[in-house]
């Protein structure tokens, strides 16, 4: 795959302070060329769309991720002001060494509210978070340590994990990989020519599968 070139174009970036411990951002980019899309966060919920048309929309809820944790209001408006996301001439990168990385801000969440054009291709990683994909036609690779991991319509090459978790696929295409430590797997409605599903405890339910 040859690193497309995207133009970006930043057209809302935006810290709303909902209430004491809560935050919020939206940015809006626009991409020439297929949209290699990489996000990363330590915890929290993400989904992410395949949608028409070239533009990039993210937003993102900043909050505690319990009522009682002694999570940072400054952190969280400073990761609101200052969005943890990056373009590089191969793609978008979301998330930093504060949110995903070696000095993450503890106690926080980000929740994830993405949309793509639907010929994207798609890395996401979790430590803790249940993660949603939707409509694309690249391949995904989604892994969460906790969480659930549930997509509906994606391309081939693709690789799905959980180390504590559910997966449920729909939609899938062509070839893919899916392993899960603890928890259940419920793959239906895809159309797959190879599939090597792993499972260390839990159950796997197959329906309406079609492929080689």
């Amino acid at each position: 795959l040859i690193p497309a070139m995207l133009a970006v174009c930043t057209l809302d970036c935006t810290a709303t302070l909902l209430h004491a411990a809560d935050f919020t951002f939206h940015k809006t980019l626009t991409a020439s060329g297929t949209v290699n899309l990489n996000v990363c966060n330590n915890s929290g919920l993400i989904h992410v769309a395949g949608v028409a048309g070239s533009s990039v929309q993210i937003s993102a809820d900043i909050h505690k991720n319990n009522w009682h944790s002694m999570a940072s209001t400054d952190d969280m408006k400073n990761v609101a002001a200052n969005p943890p996301i990056h373009q590089t001439s191969s793609g978008i990168h979301v998330g930093d060494t504060s949110t995903c990385g070696a000095n993450v801000l503890h106690n926080i969440d980000i929740d994830y509210e993405i949309s793509v054009p639907k010929n994207a291709t798609l890395v996401v990683k979790s430590n803790s978070g249940t993660i949603h994909v939707n409509s694309i036609t690249g391949f995904v690779h989604a892994g969460t340590g906790s969480g659930d991991v549930f997509v509906n319509g994606i391309g081939t090459n693709s690789w799905l994990a959980t180390s504590s978790g559910n997966l449920d696929i729909q939609g899938a295409h062509g070839t893919l990989l899916a392993k899960i430590g603890a928890g259940n797997l419920n793959i239906h409605d895809s159309d797959v020519t190879d599939a090597l599903l792993e499972l260390g405890s839990g159950n796997i339910t197959a329906t309406n599968l079609k492929g080689g």
